[in-house]
């Protein structure tokens, strides 16, 4: 595995290769625009207690 670092610019077969990483996570699927249209702030969804 490549560790990267904050230290240079990603080249683009760098980004290339993480954006794969990313897309091939079957925990955190990327989402639809669907569903980022039915998002709501959290403070909507969870409202402080009085």
């Amino acid at each position: 595995m490549t560790k990267y670092s904050s230290k240079h610019p990603l080249t683009d077969k760098e980004e290339a290769e993480i954006q794969k990483m990313i897309a091939s996570d079957p925990d955190s699927p990327e989402l639809t625009d669907e569903e980022l249209a039915k998002a709501r702030p959290f403070r909507e969804v969870f409202p402080s207690p009085r």
